[in-house]
Order: C-alpha cells, then structure tokens, then sequence
C-alpha cells in the first residue's frame, strides 16, 4: 500500500470517528461542551445550546465568562484551577443566557490532558436544574411553613386543654363540697373552654382540606340575610356570655351567588374574631350594600380596634397572626387566611378598617350572580 493511500485512509477514518463522535453528543440529552484552557467553547452540542439561548454555532468562540456574574466567574476560576491540576469535578453554577434568564445548570467537568500531561481544556457535560431547584426551594418553604403552623397550633391548643384539664380536676376534687352555683360556674368555663377548642379544630380541618384542594367549590344562588341569621344564632350564646348584642341589618332576599359552606365560614370566623376582640355589652353589626356588580358584606364591631402594624400581620400565610381576646380567649389566625382564601376564591376581596378603642370593620365582597 502507497503512502498516499496510506494517509487517505487515515483521512477517511479520523473523519468518520469525529462524524461519530459529533453524532453521539448531538444524541445526548445532557448539554456536552469543550472549552479550551482560557474557558472558550470550541465545541457544543445543540442541547448546549439550548440551554445557554444561542442559535446553531454561536457558543463557538464564547467565553465561558460572558454567561457568569462576578461571582460566577470566581466560582468557574476556582474549578478551572483543580482541573489544571487533573481534577475532575462536579458542580452547580448559575449562568445568566443570551436572552438574560437565569439559570441553574450542574456541571461534571473532565480535564483535557496532552501526551506531556498538560492543560488543554475541559470537558463539560451538563444538565438544566432550574426547576427542580425552585422546586426543592418550594419544599423547603413549605416544610418551613409546616414547622411554624405546627408550632402555633400546638401553642394555641395547649392554653384551652390547660383550661379543661384545670377546671375538671378542680369539680372531681371538691364536686361533693361545692354547691350548685361554683359547680355550673365550672360546668360553664369547660363548656365555653370546649367550644372554642372545637372551633380551632373545625378550622384546621377545613384549612387541611382547603389547602390540599379536596375542600368543594359548589356556588348557587342564596338569600344573604338567611345565612347571616343563620351563623348569628350559632354565635349568640358565646356573645351573651360577654353581654355582647349582634345585630343583622341584611334584609331578607338580598340574593347572592356564593357557596352556601365557604359562605358561612366567612361569617362564622370573623363574628368569632369581633366577639373575641369585643369588650362586655359591646355591639356587633352585620350589613350588605350594593356596588352594581357586588355585594358587598361588613361585619363591624365597637371592640378594641388594631394598630396598622397589627393589620399588617393579618394575610401572612407563612406566619399565621394570633393575639389574645378581651378576655383571654386563644385562636391560631388560620380563621381570617380561610375568610381571605374563601373571598379570593369567589373573585372578591377582604379588607378591614380599624383604629385603637374605635373597633374594627371586616368588609368583603360577593358576586350578585354567577356571570
């Protein structure tokens, strides 16, 4: 064989091993890139290029840099330096692409060494995490979430269970020597104590289901004023026991389109929130208005009003608000995030005015029909 046949063979055989090598990158999911050792591309494949945002060829002759933030490139300096000294490393590097998105990419970096074990390059295989690293961000707020809501949960409930504990052992104690008067008054106190403990319980219930979306959505058309009379009358014996008067103003067939459950909830949690915040023989107004399009609900009290910064606390889900009632009544702030969840829910909004010693109004709005 000639020596020019010799060298066309060679020819051809280099040509088909890089034509294979190009075919098995191009194939690859991963992005595949070389880059010589000052950090430019001298090769890429088309998933490469994809995740950087450039078209076909152009992340040939780039800069590694162009794509970094100063801290980027601190980090890439670092690596590139253990790769010098034959280090294969893995990584996770946020880059900033053509189209200026920022992105989290994990790189494994294989160092390119001549015959004399000199530097040369690198090659880099890697893979877009972006999303599975919002995605571990959003667990980790919402383990975080979890934490906090436990620990107020736990907080709230151990005061009532304190109260139930303390108040029983007290009557099986001294039932015998107590007269009717002091045993009705601690029948009275486990009675009141109970209930509320019921009522946290019922929100978290309802807060579990609500946000793990098997609570149902079943809007129809209502009578306002009957499920405002409704709740009232569920709420009347914890308000007499502070001598406090609720009074209706919603006439009757004020027609709205609501579902009938979330509905009550709404105005269940905030008569609980103004009887609680409510002094003795204090007074609770309930009426509706007309916007053209909305109904519009304000559940007002003449109780102890709030300061802007406490107003302010109210929407956080992350952190549930909770303060103390007139009379030391507990809560766990889950039932103001249900009423704001369960407006929204409808397309409506809630807000509230209050001031200091003046009280406080809850108004939210309904739509008059389903369109």
């Amino acid at each position: 064989m000639t020596e020019l046949n010799i060298d066309k063979n060679l020819a051809h055989e280099l040509k088909s091993t890089e034509d294979s090598f190009m075919l098995l990158i191009q194939v690859l999911g991963e992005g595949v890139g070389i880059v010589d050792q000052n950090e430019i591309f001298i090769l890429a494949n088309e998933s490469a290029e994809e995740i950087f945002q450039v078209g076909k060829g152009e992340l040939l002759g780039k800069s590694v840099a162009e794509f970094l933030s100063e801290e980027g490139i601190r980090q890439i300096t670092e690596e590139t330096a253990k790769r010098k000294n034959g280090i294969k490393s893995s990584y996770e590097l946020e880059i900033i692409t053509a189209k200026k998105e920022k992105r989290i990419i994990i790189i494994t970096a294989t160092p390119y060494l001549n015959k004399q074990h000199n530097f040369e390059g690198s090659l880099g295989v890697f893979r877009d995490i972006t999303e599975r690293k919002r995605m571990e961000q959003e667990l980790i707020s919402l383990n975080a979430d979890k934490n906090m809501f436990m620990q107020i949960l736990a907080h709230d409930l151990r005061g009532p269970f304190s109260g139930l504990i303390s108040y029983s052992d007290m009557l099986l104690k001294n039932f015998r020597k107590l007269d009717a008067d002091k045993i009705e008054k601690q029948l009275t106190h486990i009675n009141r104590t109970s209930k509320a403990t019921h009522g946290l319980l019922e929100d978290l219930l309802i807060w579990s289901k609500s946000q793990a979306g098997k609570l149902p959505f079943e809007p129809a058309v209502l009578d306002l004023a009957e499920v405002c009379d409704y709740v009232i009358s569920e709420k009347i014996e914890t308000a007499e026991l502070k001598q406090i008067e609720i009074v209706s103003n919603v006439t009757l067939n004020t027609d709205i389109y609501a579902d009938k459950n979330m509905l009550k909830t709404i105005l269940r949690n905030l008569l609980s929130n103004a009887v609680k915040f409510t002094n003795r023989k204090g007074k609770i107004n309930v009426k509706a208005e007309f916007d053209g399009r909305n109904t519009l609900v304000t559940v007002s009290d003449n109780g102890i009003g709030m300061k802007e910064n406490e107003i302010a606390k109210l929407w956080n889900c992350a952190k549930p608000h909770s303060t103390e009632g007139t009379e030391k009544e507990s809560g766990t702030g889950l039932g103001l995030l249900l009423c704001k969840e369960f407006v929204e829910k409808h397309g409506g909004n809630i807000s509230v005015k209050s001031e200091p010693g003046k009280g406080t109004d809850f108004v939210f709005s309904l739509p008059l029909s389903k369109e």
